[in-house]
């Protein structure tokens, strides 16, 4: 996802507040090779990279705001976790603890606290202070028809 994109989703997510959290992103990467023989050789590889995230804080009703905003120029999709989203089940410092079933694989990179991947999606986390839980938004571009 280029960066104009991944700025108006940074922009509508912004908040004063933010939440230090720390995980493991899985990140896969295939490099495609010729040999001495003239034949292809595909090496696949899976390695983990440790990532912080400054979390965006809000409130239900700024949560709100920033979905509408986003579904201006979005699909978004929600995802709600009580723990903060690690990977695998052990901390990442002595406050965090994780769960497997909360890892997310495949994002290439990071930037203004957006994950986003090379298929044209971004990983947007919000912490929702009433509810003392993480909102995970899965952000698609909108399709012109």
């Amino acid at each position: 996802m280029i960066f104009k994109k991944v700025n108006l989703i940074a922009k509508a997510t912004k908040s004063r507040t933010t939440k230090e959290i720390c995980y493991v992103s899985t990140i896969f990467k295939q490099n495609v090779l010729i040999n001495a023989y003239g034949d292809f050789e595909v090496n696949d590889q899976d390695y983990d990279v440790n990532l912080k995230l400054d979390i965006p804080v809000h409130t239900f009703e700024s949560f709100i705001n920033a979905l509408v905003e986003l579904r201006g120029d979005f699909e978004v999709a929600c995802a709600y976790s009580k723990e903060p989203i690690t990977h695998e089940n052990r901390p990442s410092n002595n406050d965090i603890v994780g769960d497997k079933s909360y890892s997310f694989a495949y994002w290439e990179s990071i930037h203004k606290n957006v994950l986003y991947s090379n298929y044209k999606e971004a990983n947007v986390f919000i912490y929702l202070s009433e509810f003392e839980r993480f909102a995970n938004l899965y952000v698609y571009l909108k399709r012109n028809n």
